[in-house]
């Protein structure tokens, strides 16, 4: 085993010059650590438990060295959030280094004098190692997921077409886009094979106008598949039949009357050997973004996140408690990933599953909101503010009031972001609204009013908050921002 450490300890040093500053001076120093580990079980003066401590933590600092050298590759490591990382890793490892030495050198009796306090510090400085690992690679996995060519797409399907079937390359051989196309929209086949596929390939890459007449970019697929909205299909029918006003006045129709859908999610969470049974709704806005709530043993908690494609980045926010990072992927009618709790030193992690219910919350999208109505199913702006200590503090919010009684969405104001969870109630001439107001990481607001047509025709939620102890409350009001 010995032997094998060298080895790592070799390769570390041997490469760690070929990093930028402090990447190179961070991964150098696991490759000492690896080296003083050689040495200690070389002399065996350490205890095989011991000894299982020191690999255990030189493992995982490995580990995180191989994510700085893949993070480095990508040329990501001029972003802040990376130098934070490598400084804080950088300080742990000088501990865990110092904590390897006493078993390497003549200092390993002293420590078996002060044996009590080595377990003590073995778990201090795992935590540490263990909370820089998981929360680098949920960052260096969020950083690969959005970012790269793929992003000068805004048609989703296109979008996430080209990320994964095509590698996500700069450029890629027509004949090799379609190979990979037709494989993945077998909608397109009608107008790409038979007798007129080959004229029909012609057309659509001329309209594509590339720099080169053999290679395509997304940028090229930007421009040929829009509007955004439509199907692939109906885009190929309009490019090829050289209509391609018709089909963005056809989604400019449908885009206030296609049903927007609340999915409801039932699944569980793991802790250890603990499972924990959950129910959520979720509701994905504008294809990317996601709002909903739900329940578990832990309380009601609030969602919000975002959507890349078939990959999902969420907050589930408890309601007056802690976040939980979740990260997935959908497949078909089931949700699975991981989930993190990282607060200060301390954190958890586990998996989760979640799978789609058969029934479906429709939420019907009317016509364009006009002064004077709520729409229902639509994500709408609101703007005005909440009294406090008689000062008047500006809040800004996106609702979502769904087809079943429920309310969903963000905001900001003077104290930060927040999210929105309540229900509302129909009245004969106003809207009853019941809200609890999440700050991200801090204190809930509970939030009484209605909803109201004001004297010039404008639409108004006003009422009262209040602080679950008591003791401070005020007046809010918002106003629904209408697009001309």
């Amino acid at each position: 085993m010995a032997q094998v450490w060298k080895v790592i300890a070799d390769t570390l040093q041997s490469t760690a010059h070929l990093l930028p500053p402090p990447a190179d001076s961070a991964v150098g120093l696991v490759g000492t650590v690896a080296r003083l580990t050689q040495k200690a079980l070389e002399g065996k003066e350490a205890s095989k438990e011991n000894q299982r401590y020191i690999e255990q933590l030189v493992n995982r600092a490995v580990e995180i060295a191989s994510i700085i050298k893949k993070y480095v590759a990508e040329s990501r490591y001029r972003d802040e959030v990376f130098l934070r990382f490598v400084t804080s890793f950088h300080t742990t490892m000088e501990e865990v280094s110092s904590f390897v030495a006493n078993f390497a050198h003549e200092r390993w009796l002293q420590r078996l004098i002060y044996g009590s306090t080595m377990k003590s510090q073995f778990k201090d400085l795992w935590r540490q190692l263990d909370a820089i690992a998981v929360d680098f690679t949920l960052h260096f996995l969020r950083i690969m997921d959005s970012k790269g060519p793929h992003e000068r797409i805004e048609h989703p399907k296109l979008r996430d077409f080209w990320k994964h079937s095509m590698k996500n390359d700069h450029e890629a051989k027509w004949i090799h886009f379609w190979d990979q196309f037709l494989f993945e929209f077998p909608s397109a086949q009608p107008f790409l094979t038979g007798a007129s596929a080959s004229a029909n390939k012609v057309k659509f890459q001329e309209k594509a106008l590339p720099k080169d007449a053999n290679f395509v970019g997304p940028l090229e697929i930007n421009n040929l598949f829009q509007p955004p909205t439509a199907l692939v299909e109906e885009i190929l029918s309009s490019v090829l039949a050289g209509d391609e006003q018709a089909v963005i006045l056809k989604c400019q129709a449908s885009a206030t009357e296609k049903p927007r859908e609340v999915h409801c999610w039932n699944g569980y969470w793991i802790q250890g050997s603990e499972r924990g049974d959950m129910t959520a709704e979720l509701f994905i806005a504008d294809g990317r973004k996601i709002y909903g709530g739900g329940s578990d043993q832990a309380g009601d908690f609030t969602w919000t996140g975002e959507c890349h494609g078939s990959q999902v980045h969420m907050i589930k926010q408890y309601i007056g408690q802690h976040q939980v990072l979740y990260n997935g992927k959908i497949k078909g009618a089931t949700m699975d990933g991981t989930w993190l709790i990282h607060e200060g030193w301390w954190h958890s992690k586990g998996a989760f599953h979640l799978e789609r219910q058969c029934l479906k919350l429709v939420v019907t999208k009317g016509t364009r909101p006009e002064v004077g109505m709520v729409q229902i199913g639509g994500m709408q702006e609101w703007a005005g503010y909440y009294e406090q200590w008689g000062e008047k503090s500006n809040m800004s919010a996106n609702i979502i009031f769904t087809d079943n009684k429920k309310i969903y969405g963000n905001g900001m104001d003077s104290i930060g972001r927040f999210t929105w969870l309540g229900r509302y109630y129909q009245r004969r001439t106003s809207i009853q609204v019941d809200l609890v107001k999440q700050y991200e990481g801090k204190h809930p607001v509970c939030y009484l009013g209605e909803v109201a047509q004001e004297e010039d025709y404008t639409v108004a939620m006003k009422g009262v908050w209040m602080v679950s102890n008591g003791e401070d409350q005020g007046k809010f009001f918002l106003q629904l921002q209408v697009s001309n």
